[in-house]
């Protein structure tokens, strides 16, 4: 039983995100990003966003790679990504090492997350006696 558990984790996390560029051409894969992915289309626009383990977040504008960055300089694994609109956008996941392993983590962005700086980091306490990563947005 054990080993099919670690099969199956070692499945999800080969999982690969498709986007499809802007003028209807065929979908193509943009690594194993695995976690999670949204979708925004402003003003005839396809922005993609991926994120995953170790900090990774891609943004991908009409099927080109445009950001590749890692917020929190890859101490967290990366499980949900939301925007609203283009602009407001909030990513969670959670503390990948020691210590406080596990902790959730928020990252949110008002400006479209261009550059890691312009995610801003938020720790809720949701309890204090206990680390809580945080799955999805």
């Amino acid at each position: 039983m054990r080993v099919a558990q670690h099969a199956v984790v070692a499945c999800l996390f080969l999982v690969t995100v498709s986007v499809t560029k802007a003028d209807g051409g065929s979908p193509r894969s943009i690594g194993p990003m695995g976690n999670d992915s949204c979708r925004q289309t402003p003003g005839g626009s396809v922005i993609q966003w991926a994120v995953g383990d170790s900090g990774t977040v891609l943004k991908v504008v009409n099927g080109d790679t445009s950001a590749q960055y890692t917020p929190g300089n890859g101490q967290y694994d990366l499980n949900g990504v939301s925007f609203a609109d283009a602009n407001h956008g909030w990513i969670v996941g959670n503390k990948r090492d020691d210590p406080n392993r596990g902790s959730g983590v928020v990252f949110s962005t008002k400006r479209g997350g261009n550059e890691a700086t312009e995610w801003v980091w938020s720790c809720p306490v949701v309890r204090p006696d206990i680390n809580v990563p945080f799955l999805d947005v």
